[in-house]
């Protein structure tokens, strides 16, 4: 079978890095080749062409696919069954591919509603450093052997393994949705996400851009005009998210250096200098050239999310001697030769 071919085909490739001692770049379609460290391995093992859907019970809420399954046939299949990933990772205007939506770790706008991706992911399978297959977690929600490997894959950025295939957490579609806009300062909003964050009202994602603040209310057709009518604001396009999600935005695309900052809801670090509020004013996002986070370690975890071509300012915050402990421990662990993506995550890890 081709399936089978592919798959020991890449063990060759893995094995045969390991044994000369050279390094792999595990890619999908590319869509997020921005993110984190640049490097430059000495061959590239692609999942491009690896995809399908291995099983998808709609009953379980459980979908098992190829890791090099764009996002878009994973969302088409599941929306013949009015059910959706809530997690709804970006694609950046790419073909991006499931595999690589878990390696990346990003979720979407609906992500303080129905958790991240990596709360989402049930069951991983991959090949290890020395070209052993392996199996984590399951295809069912009860299953939850080997949970925690699942959930670490999620954000690793190809540096712990190649993904080969996914089982994810899926959830029906809501009976009704509504985004809801009110042109507003980012104070008055993000003051009213905070309000409206310690209510039981349906809100599945929540946004501040140029000067206009969106709800999204989804659920039962009662609960969502019973949102709609206690927080007021013009009814407006869906589509907005989508925008916001994939940085579809004249600023962020005209943009050099693109910060996000994670921060405590509430918080007033940086919240004037912000572009872009998300998940209740959680989530931040700055153009800000100037920025370092080394000078302003107050601002809570600092992402340099995409980098001008002149930048020379690491990826990603400094870790604390602890989590860098960490880090290394599960780097020498899962890939103690440095083959798969070597410093995308931290330069010398």
């Amino acid at each position: 079978m081709v399936v089978d071919s592919t798959l020991k085909d890449w063990q060759a490739q893995i094995e045969t890095a390991l044994a000369a001692g050279t390094s792999l770049c595990i890619r999908g379609a590319g869509s997020k080749d921005f993110l984190g460290e640049s490097v430059t391995c000495d061959q590239q093992l692609n999942t491009q062409g690896y995809e399908g859907v291995i099983d998808y019970a709609p009953t379980e809420l459980v979908m098992t696919v190829r890791a090099g399954t764009q996002l878009a046939s994973v969302n088409a299949a599941l929306a013949e069954q009015r059910q959706y990933w809530p997690c709804d990772p970006p694609s950046y205007g790419g073909n991006a591919t499931i595999g690589g939506a878990v390696a990346a770790g990003l979720s979407g706008p609906g992500r303080v509603a129905y958790g991240a991706v990596r709360d989402l992911v049930l069951g991983v399978g991959m090949i290890n450093s020395a070209g052993k297959a392996l199996n984590f977690g399951g295809r069912v929600m009860k299953n939850v052997a080997g949970y925690d490997v699942s959930r670490l894959m999620a954000g690793s950025l190809g540096t712990l393994g190649l993904i080969t295939d996914v089982s994810i957490k899926v959830l029906p579609l809501p009976e009704a949705e509504v985004t809801l806009a009110r042109v507003e300062t980012v104070e008055m909003a993000h003051a009213r996400f905070l309000q409206l964050a310690r209510t039981a009202l349906p809100c599945s994602a929540s946004a501040w851009l140029a000067g206009v603040s969106y709800l999204r209310f989804s659920g039962s057709q009662a609960g969502v005009e019973a949102a709609q009518q206690k927080m007021g604001g013009d009814v407006t396009s869906s589509n907005i998210w989508a925008q916001i999600r994939d940085h579809r935005i004249d600023e962020f695309e005209q943009a050099g250096n693109i910060w996000r900052i994670s921060v405590e809801p509430g918080s007033p670090t940086l919240l004037q200098q912000s572009s872009l509020l998300e998940w209740y004013g959680g989530q931040r996002w700055l153009l800000d050239p100037d920025f370092d986070p080394r000078l302003h370690l107050e601002a809570g975890h600092a992402t340099l999310f995409r980098a001008s071509p002149e930048s020379s300012l690491p990826r990603f915050q400094p870790l604390t001697a602890v989590v860098e402990g960490i880090h290394r421990r599960l780097k020498q662990q899962f890939d103690p030769q440095r083959i798969f993506n070597p410093g995308r995550l931290f330069r010398d890890i």
